[in-house]
């Protein structure tokens, strides 16, 4: 009976001690689990943000191919010309008041006004078909008018659009400057050599600039008398001796008429603020 007893205890001592490992196992297997599922949810956490990722590129993309191909219609002066021309005389029509700037170019307001724009274009040409360039063409003018018609709107209600229009008129002087002298380096009397270095200096950067002379008329409206020439001051002596010989060319191809017309220009008090431009030639640039 004794020998019976203690057989039981070792059977349930090794059921114990079987269970205890299976516990043990479970728990292993358990954490192995949790562990795999843990990282099965990263890495679907992971793809699920790569793919979203994807998406939002294949929008942006999508919507710059838009945009891109909007920025991409090629519209011709003339058709910019006349389409400004038409919207403006529509405007001195009490029953069209343009468009509206505080919206976007795509509101329903500024989508009718394009409309009759359009419309009035097309019947300048007698209809669409005789109409030298599409809708898409002229809303494109028009939108680019929009933008145009915004900016000015902008800079006069920040008060910058008189200081605009003077610094266009500066720039539109050097320009003139510019084509002026190259037009005039095959005429200038200058050795090949001096030539050569004229034509390293023919850039907008390193022309003069210029400030408008003004004064009132008898009606009380300002002029342009003259200009004054602000040189650079870091110009040296040959750069502005072949300044001078492609002036004095450029002048002597002029018509007698066109050098009465032309407005005296005498040298500015102060002289220019700005820089060399990057890669000037080194004889060009005072060492003063």
């Amino acid at each position: 009976m004794a020998q019976n007893h203690d057989e039981v205890l070792v059977i349930l001592e090794e059921v114990s001690r079987v269970n205890k490992e299976l516990v043990s196992e479970n728990r292993v297997l358990r954490e192995k689990m949790e562990k795999r599922d843990q990282e099965q949810r990263k890495i679907l956490a992971e793809l699920n943000e790569k793919l979203q990722n994807v998406v939002s590129d294949n929008n942006q993309t999508n919507r710059r191919r838009r945009r891109t191909k909007a920025s991409e219609v090629k519209v011709p002066a003339p058709c910019r010309r006349i389409t400004r021309q038409v919207y403006n005389t529509l405007m001195r029509k009490d029953d069209f008041d343009g468009f509206l700037l505080t919206e976007s170019v795509h509101s329903e307001m500024n989508r009718r006004v394009m409309k009759t724009v359009l419309s009035e274009v097309f019947a300048q040409f007698n209809g669409p078909d005789k109409t030298p360039w599409s809708s898409v063409v002229i809303e494109a003018a028009l939108k680019r008018y929009f933008v145009s018609q915004y900016e000015l709107a902008k800079q006069k209600t920040d008060g910058k659009y008189e200081q605009h229009k003077k610094n266009c008129r500066r720039q539109g002087r050097k320009r003139d400057k510019l084509t002026k002298r190259t037009l005039a380096l095959e005429k200038a009397e200058l050795s090949t050599k001096k030539r050569g270095m004229a034509a390293e200096i023919l850039l907008e950067q390193a022309m003069s600039s210029e400030e408008s002379c003004v004064e009132e008329d008898e009606n009380g409206k300002t002029k342009v008398v003259g200009y004054k020439v602000k040189r650079l001051s870091w110009e040296s002596g040959k750069l502005r001796r072949i300044k001078q010989g492609l002036d004095k060319a450029s002048k002597e191809g002029q018509t007698k008429r066109a050098r009465d017309r032309a407005l005296p220009r005498v040298e500015h008090e102060e002289k220019s603020t700005r820089l060399p431009p990057e890669d000037f030639p080194e004889w060009a640039i005072s060492k003063e």
